[in-house]
């Protein structure tokens, strides 16, 4: 499906909410707003996930662009365990809105973290045992040679960890199907 068609902003437009923004952020803000029945006006410059949203890799995983060590130094361990769940909150919510709105985004679930020399070994097993033991995240697998293998069919990685919670999808028709549920709201 198509989006609908949409004019340049031209003369006064009133609405509740304006969304600047026409990336995964503001697809989803507009569809949330419009479905707690406000109504709203998009306003995108270019083409609807033309930015970053449409040409990212496309992981879906919990945690953040900062290592949670670093976040639980800084805030504590209760604090950190709070971003932690509402990290995976989000990837659900993700995975809820493709469904709910039958997003055709090749959606695959299984992210693989790989070690590529022998202290990255040890450093993912420390991770795996911190989330396991601080985190209570026992969505990680360990694996080492032929479980490895029947991911990647290469030996260049010594170990990986496996997560069930993180995901892959295609972020272009994400974004577009966001939009599209959006426009339907």
């Amino acid at each position: 499906m198509e989006l609908a068609p949409t004019q340049p902003l031209e003369g006064d437009t009133r609405a509740d909410v304006c969304v600047i923004g026409g990336g995964v952020t503001g697809c989803s803000t507009a569809l949330h707003l419009a479905e707690l029945g406000y109504s709203v006006v998009l306003l995108e410059a270019g083409d609807i996930g033309h930015g970053a949203s449409g040409r990212s890799g496309g992981q879906i995983l919990p945690g953040l662009g900062t290592d949670i060590t670093t976040i639980q130094q800084a805030l504590g361990l209760s604090r950190a365990r709070e971003i932690w769940e509402m990290s995976r909150e989000a990837v659900r919510l993700t995975a809820s809105l493709i469904e709910r709105h039958a997003i055709p985004c090749e959606l695959a679930w299984g992210y693989l973290h790989a070690a590529v020399k022998p202290r990255h070994v040890k450093e993912l097993a420390a991770f795996h045992e911190q989330m396991a033991r601080d985190y209570g995240y026992e969505a990680l697998e360990w694996l080492q040679g032929a479980p490895l293998r029947e991911h990647v069919v290469t030996d260049a990685y010594p170990a990986a960890l496996y997560d069930r919670e993180g995901g892959h999808l295609h972020p272009l028709n994400y974004t577009l199907g966001l939009a599209r549920a959006a426009q339907r709201a």
